[in-house]
């Protein structure tokens, strides 16, 4: 993919399949050249792809893997949980977080 859209395109990419997701914040473009100047020397772009629907891009796989974590969930987001299923997704840990409101 040509430089000149390979920032714009990820970081695009990223922030409209994270907007919705409550742990993950998006990017810009600076912070996503930045992540590609620091892997690029260990292959990135040449272990990596990104999806194209109808020319746009709608997804990428970094470093050729072979298995993919779907990120952690939680319970009660469901949009999330829909799309995991659709892709034929499975549990395979669950995570017990707790939350404290620290007040002065």
């Amino acid at each position: 993919m040509p430089e000149a859209r390979r920032v714009p395109e990820f970081t695009d990419t990223w922030n409209d399949t994270f907007k919705a997701h409550w742990g993950f914040t998006p990017f810009i473009a600076d912070e996503v050249a930045l992540l590609f100047e620091a892997f690029t020397p260990v292959g990135m772009l040449e272990t990596s792809v990104m999806a194209y629907r109808d020319g746009v891009p709608v997804g990428a796989v970094f470093h050729g893997v072979q298995y993919l974590s779907y990120t952690i969930v939680l319970d009660d987001n469901w949009p999330s949980r829909r799309t995991a299923e659709k892709s034929d997704a499975f549990v395979c840990a669950n995570s017990l977080v707790y939350r404290r409101n620290f007040r002065r």
